[in-house]
């Protein structure tokens, strides 16, 4: 892509500035004109947002390559033209949004974009987790559905997501022709918009709680049966929409001591009392564990703020508390929905789903239980894009799908990741290691010694605006080009590159920007930029040998510095 000039870039923003809805957004851009501010300019004209891992995300502000109401009015429209092409026409587009700052008046202007293209909508009014979203999207059998969210991100993101009528995130070629239509619309203050008044008009109707209802008797119906276990169980939200659904679905699950952490149950999307509410960062449950040390839980569990994601920490013998990686509690979730499924009746095989950066133990466990897992891209449009093909065949069921990123899909009727719904399971699981008279973090270190135990390292690196997207992406080329020959003094044996051999791989492990190193000593490294953050992800996979005296944890630590060295090592080759 060609760099603009400095003028060409003015014009753009004016034009931009005049098409702009958003009295704000409009005025602050001409600010930047005024100032010549051409960094600024920059930061929102460089990079359009683009739908990636997980639809599209971004800073609220202005241009379109930040959020505000005037990429919310192209993108709907472009979404709702393709609909009017590829149909279904008499099927509602369920809305809905969480509780970030602005995600009630995106909603709203989702919706009034969809009303004037003349599509039906069923709206949340109150905000909802995104499993909500993608469970009505199926349940009242819709076109489409579109969630206002930006999941974990920083307080001055937000996002937008796109399930086709399948309950699936949307995926090429779906995603790009939505792109595509975008360039040839009118401007934003062109494209029309129908407002819901007070009174509702007849093509818009409010989903009310039968549909949360219905959620909740479907978790519970697919639920394995329990081991029953009176838990104390401490709960944090993280400033999301996770407890009332949690303790809804608690309460009806028989679990009558949940405990939600005070400074954080209520919504508020400034997120006051964590520097990130993604669990899987360093410090944001450390509020949730001393709340949990306080009352005397036997666990801890986290929802990020739109609640797909689920987190959990356990304490040890000594009493010191150990939050999970995302890794870990896949393991143990997929280890005790494996357990039940082998103890039922079914005749069927089990089925694992997971990601390509998922832990290479998660095979190991499969073939302990004679499952067949399939690993795929990162996202879940991927996970259960598979899921459906793979499920035409009828000797096998779906077990779980999951990725090490905390996402978890443990029943059938939301085809993405579900932390409400993963948090039950969590339960349950550590009520079945008590009742058995066994600590669950001692649960964990005796699947290490049944299986052997990988130690897994992911390095984060933060390249915030265009000069660091640029940057990220010319490290990637240096790595396809030419990799390095070894890694840590251990030799890379194998080297793939997901941008190429695209006819040898289905469909969720296409054409992807993704690196996998195969070193000597079958430890592996990851390499791939994040679809939601200006971030490049490096994942560091290590495999641990266990002898019958050794703690388990304390070798793992051991690995996991190896780890920690490797992935250092080829960011800093990579020069980032």
């Amino acid at each position: 892509m060609v760099t603009p000039s400095l003028a060409e870039l003015l014009n753009q923003a004016r034009a931009w500035a005049e098409s702009d809805p958003e009295p704000e957004t409009a005025r602050q851009l001409r600010d930047w004109i005024d100032a010549a501010n051409e960094r600024s300019l920059r930061e929102c004209f460089d990079l359009p947002l683009e739908f990636g891992t997980a639809g599209i995300r971004g800073v609220v502000g202005p241009g379109p390559g930040q959020m505000n109401l005037a990429v919310i009015r192209r993108v709907t429209k472009a979404f709702a033209d393709h609909l009017a092409e590829n149909g279904p026409a008499d099927k509602p587009v369920v809305v809905a949004g969480d509780a970030r700052l602005d995600s009630a008046r995106f909603v709203a202007e989702t919706t009034a974009v969809l009303l004037a293209a003349g599509r039906s909508v069923l709206q949340f009014i109150e905000p909802v987790p995104t499993p909500t979203l993608a469970f009505a999207v199926l349940e009242y059998q819709a076109a489409a559905g579109i969630m206002v969210t930006a999941s974990h991100n920083p307080p001055e993101y937000n996002g937008y997501k796109v399930y086709g009528h399948n309950a699936i995130q949307i995926v090429n070629p779906v995603d790009t022709q939505v792109a595509e239509r975008m360039k040839s619309l009118p401007s934003a203050r062109d494209i029309r918009v129908m407002r819901v008044a007070q009174s509702v008009p007849s093509n818009c109707e409010v989903i009310g709680t039968e549909c949360i209802e219905r959620y909740e008797a479907s978790v519970l119906k697919s639920r394995p049966k329990p081991l029953e276990y009176p838990l104390r169980i401490a709960y944090t939200p993280l400033h999301g929409v996770g407890w009332a659904p949690v303790q809804s679905l608690f309460r009806k699950a028989g679990y009558g001591d949940l405990q939600p952490v005070p400074t954080q149950v209520k919504p508020d999307g400034q997120f006051p009392t964590v520097n990130f509410p993604n669990p899987e960062e360093l410090g944001t449950l450390n509020q949730g564990i001393r709340f949990a040390t306080d009352i005397g839980a036997q666990l801890l569990l986290a929802n990020d703020p739109d609640a797909d994601r689920l987190a959990m920490a356990l304490p040890d013998d000594l009493g010191q508390w150990h939050a999970l990686t995302g890794n870990q509690l896949g393991i143990v979730l997929m280890d005790y929905l494996l357990d039940r499924a082998r103890q039922s009746t079914s005749v069927f095989r089990p089925l694992v789903i997971t990601t390509l950066v998922s832990t290479p133990m998660a095979d190991v466990l499969a073939r302990a239980f004679n499952a067949r897992i399939e690993r795929t891209l990162t996202g879940f449009k991927w996970l259960w894009t598979a899921a459906l093909e793979l499920l035409k065949d009828k000797e096998l069921f779906l077990t779980m799908a999951w990725e090490e990123a905390l996402g978890y899909s443990t029943h059938p009727a939301v085809r993405d990741k579900d932390g409400v719904a993963a948090a039950l399971v969590a339960a349950d699981w550590a009520a079945a290691c008590h009742a058995a008279g066994v600590l669950p973090w001692a649960r964990l270190g005796q699947l290490y010694r049944q299986h052997g135990a990988w130690a897994s390292r992911q390095h984060n690196v933060y390249k915030p605006g265009a000069s660091g997207v640029k940057e990220i992406r010319e490290a990637l080329q240096r790595l396809s080009h030419q990799p390095p020959s070894e890694v840590d003094g251990l030799r890379v044996v194998e080297f793939e590159d997901y941008r190429n051999n695209l006819t040898l791989r289905p469909i969720w492990r296409g054409n992807s920007d993704l690196f996998i190193l195969h070193l000597a000593d079958q430890s592996r490294v990851l390499v791939r930029p994040s679809g939601t953050e200006p971030k490049l992800k490096v994942y560091v996979d290590v495999s641990a040998e266990i002898a019958s005296s050794a703690d388990p944890f304390e070798v793992l630590q051991t690995a996991d510095g190896r780890a920690d060295r490797i992935g250092r090592q080829l960011v800093k080759w990579m020069g980032l």
